[in-house]
């Protein structure tokens, strides 16, 4: 009996059991649809992304195509330093970046669409120099692919760039530059006489040495390392002050720029123009002391065509001279923020101030227009505002 009555309870549930069933049935079909839906949906989603990346590195291919043969061009040219067209390229990058965003051919792009990138770069926080420098650097790419009958209208022709809050350039006073010349010289010492050839002898009275300046021949009375490099340290603050050449400039000084006869230095700045610097006597000296009898110990068995040299026999590097002069401005117990730049402010404001013609300063500094020499002016002016003061009976 018990077991007809459980047979009878399973075939009453057995209805329930099947209705259960296609009840789950239904469910797996429609979430198979829906899976189907979905992975349909994603599909033609991944297509559009898979075009959409498409478009975007086929436009990021020939953007970087025209950069880099723009900045080919640019070097086989010859007009920029190596630092300048590492600028160009950094910020060519940059901007070809923000049209690969958007899938833009970079030689089809818009005075808008410039306008757009200057636009993130000051929400980014940058500068107005930096501003003026990228407008610059993508004015110069335009007018060579317009040149070169890739783009039909420069788009940065009607762009104009930011105004710059002018600052007075920071100078050393001369207590200061004392402090910093002589803190690096160990030629206060009686035994620095001892490495004076007949020829220190001779350009100390008054006549002057060999020019062009051979390579020098070992003296015979050798510095020690660290000494060699002091006095190498101190030939490089004095010429520096002496001349007011860039520290690129510094860096790559060869023995051929250098006339100690005709106490001048040939100089090559930016855009490769060629200027003349006078040497004074003082610098003439101290070159003479380092060429002589500092600069073969450092080279050693070495040979390099380089004025200011480090040990392996390489020109000194930019990174290096701001180390140097960082240190030196430390021990001289100068103002923190003194940079190598302040010294080639500081020659231009001194010769001013000393009386020299504005067109002879922008000759030496190297500038191509009279207007960026005249900011030394106002700093001559706060000279002359400074002595009246001290010295009118109403100051």
């Amino acid at each position: 009996m018990a077991s007809n009555s459980e047979h009878n309870a399973t075939r009453l549930k057995t209805p329930e059991r099947f209705g259960a069933t296609d009840m789950r049935a239904e469910e797996r079909s429609s979430t198979e649809e829906t899976c189907a839906d979905a992975c349909s949906s994603t599909e033609e989603t991944c297509a559009d992304a898979c075009s959409s990346t498409e478009e975007q590195n086929s436009c990021s291919k020939a953007n970087n195509a025209l950069i880099d043969r723009y900045i080919i061009n640019q070097t086989k040219r010859g007009l920029y330093s190596k630092a300048s067209l590492r600028s160009y390229a950094s910020d060519l990058s940059l901007f070809a970046r923000f049209c690969n965003q958007n899938s833009w051919d970079i030689a089809c792009v818009s005075r808008f669409d410039v306008r757009a990138f200057l636009a993130q770069r000051t929400s980014d926080g940058v500068s107005h120099a930096t501003l003026n420098r990228l407008l610059s650097t993508l004015r110069g790419f335009y007018a060579w692919l317009c040149d070169e009958k890739r783009c039909a209208l420069d788009p940065t022709l009607s762009l104009r760039a930011p105004k710059i809050a002018r600052h007075l350039p920071h100078t050393l006073k001369h207590q200061q530059l004392d402090r910093l010349l002589d803190g690096t010289s160990t030629m206060n010492n009686a035994a620095s006489s001892d490495l004076f050839t007949s020829a220190h002898a001779v350009a100390s009275e008054g006549m002057l040495a060999p020019a062009p300046v051979p390579v020098p021949k070992p003296s015979t009375a050798r510095r020690p390392y660290k000494e060699a490099l002091e006095l190498r340290n101190r030939a490089l603050l004095e010429f520096m002050y002496a001349c007011g050449a860039r520290i690129s400039e510094v860096s790559l000084l060869k023995l051929s720029q250098l006339d100690l006869r005709e106490r001048y230095v040939r100089l090559w700045g930016k855009g490769n123009k060629e200027r003349i610097v006078p040497l004074h006597d003082t610098c003439i000296k101290v070159l003479e002391m380092y060429l002589d009898s500092a600069r073969p110990v450092l080279l050693q068995q070495h040979h390099a065509p380089y004025v200011f040299v480090t040990a392996s026999g390489s020109h000194i590097s930019t990174d290096q001279i701001r180390n140097i002069f960082a240190r030196s401005v430390r021990n001289a117990g100068v103002q923190e923020h003194t940079t190598p730049h302040d010294m080639r402010h500081t020659f231009a404001s001194d010769l001013l101030e000393g009386g020299a013609d504005l067109r002879s300063v922008q000759e030496m500094l190297g500038h191509a227009s009279l207007s960026t020499t005249q900011i030394y002016t106002h700093l001559s002016f706060e000279h002359l505002k400074a002595v009246q003061h001290k010295a009118h009976p109403r100051g």
